[in-house]
């Protein structure tokens, strides 16, 4: 497919921003997720790296249960993993312990283990073994970090995005992977897009591969509040946006598919949905998207949106979730399918993660928010539920799925949770 496709070579140079999960207004939060736990791997890790600043929404961090001391050595054990036809309720199940600020899962190419992504930039096995180090070009603070990872499909490489020590910038790079023992040489880093950043927040985060081979990148608008910088509605800035990218046709440089929906005029060519405030994390089924956008002070949204050519625009700054902002709103061209209120004790939603591990749960979405412990589920059928709350009182960073398939959550106190079935 992408044989046959021309492509542009991407400029590396803007004047915009990313942004996280920052929910409230004047809100300068920070935190990265999108990880996974192994499902015979129960881990108690800490690696001892140090960060600066507080992950997730600043503003609202005070509603969130305090983290618990990560300073314990990392441990783990070996539990079988869930039976994958398993119906029964659903529980959260410790796997690791004594990490540093996890924000996702990924998968290592060559050993098939699942590695965390840390925002203060080191990439550890469950049991805290360091495996990519990049913390000496990673500002960690605030909304801040290395805020995501992920594999090629061809598994030759790790694609990271951070960001950079200074003046906070976004950094997306790829690092060719190594034969084994470290995942990748941070000496082997390959630039392939810096974008500048008029704030420190909203710096959106997920980096997700899909069905069709092509490298979505998730952006926030820029940061402060209430699209301060006008890059919300603007399809002309990869600010605010979801960027499809082709990383893997010329490894090392970073190419527009000639089929994205703005190439030949109307918007950056890099730009496949706008209209976002802060997508930290999105996740697809292979047929459509999920994509978790943080509200301002008001509403928190999931969208759900087909994996086709677009262009989708999701309605930030006119609409925040179901709630219109201005004094007439257009129909929303893509509505949300589920909304959390700051009324209702939600302030930054974390998510979303597609499990394919049970088999009754193929195909569910997953998110909870940074305030809420409660947990939801949107199955197949298209009924949004209330699932199994995460346990102690103490909120994610973000939910991901581990080489299993089955939902992790990695919390605020350094542990991984696998969600299972009895």
């Amino acid at each position: 497919m992408r044989g046959s496709r021309a492509h542009r070579t991407v400029v590396v140079v803007a004047t915009t921003t990313v942004l996280l999960l920052a929910a409230c207004s004047g809100d300068q939060s920070v935190a990265p997720s999108d990880s996974s736990a192994a499902a015979d791997d129960v881990v108690t890790a800490a690696d001892g790296s140090s960060t600066s600043g507080t992950p997730i929404p600043s503003a609202t961090i005070g509603a969130a249960a305090a983290p618990s001391d990560t300073s314990s050595t990392p441990t783990r054990s070996d539990d079988a993993p869930p039976d994958a036809g398993a119906a029964g309720d659903p529980a959260w199940v410790e796997v690791a312990a004594g990490l540093d600020e996890p924000a996702a899962l990924l998968v290592d190419p060559r050993s098939g283990k699942d590695l965390v992504v840390q925002l203060g930039g080191r990439i550890v096995e469950l049991d805290g073994t360091p495996r990519l180090d990049l913390s000496d070009r990673v500002q960690r603070e605030g909304e801040r970090g290395l805020l995501d990872a992920a594999v090629t499909p061809e598994g030759d490489a790790v694609i990271v995005h951070y960001s950079a020590v200074g003046d906070g910038h976004t950094v997306l790079s790829r690092l060719p992977t190594a034969p084994d023992g470290d995942l990748a040489d941070p000496a082997d880093e390959q630039v392939l897009l810096e974008l500048a950043q008029p704030a420190s927040n909203h710096n959106g985060g997920s980096v997700v591969f899909g069905p069709d081979g092509m490298l979505y990148l998730a952006l926030g608008d820029g940061g402060r509040a209430n699209d301060a910088f006008g890059n919300g509605g603007d399809p002309g800035t990869p600010l605010g946006a979801i960027l499809r990218l082709d990383v893997t046709s010329d490894p090392g440089s970073l190419l527009v598919p000639d089929d994205n929906p703005f190439v030949g005029g109307g918007g950056d060519e890099r730009v496949w949905a706008h209209g976002l405030r802060n997508p930290w994390r999105i996740a697809t089924d292979g047929t459509s998207w999920f994509v978790a956008d943080v509200g301002q002070d008001a509403v928190e949204e999931v969208t759900v949106v087909p994996a086709d050519g677009g262009p989708h625009d999701l309605g930030w700054p006119a609409w925040e979730g179901d709630f219109c902002r201005v004094d007439v709103c257009d129909a929303q061209a893509s509505p949300p399918v589920s909304t959390l209120t700051h009324a209702d004790g939600a302030c930054s939603i974390i998510g979303a993660a597609v499990a394919t591990t049970p088999s009754v749960d193929d195909g569910a979405a997953f998110w909870t928010d940074f305030c809420d412990t409660r947990v939801w589920r949107l199955g197949p059928d298209g009924d949004v539920t209330e699932d199994a709350p995460l346990p102690d009182g103490v909120p994610a960073y973000a939910l991901d799925v581990d080489r299993t398939g089955a939902v992790v959550a990695l919390t605020t106190d350094g542990r991984v949770l696998r969600r299972t079935r009895a």
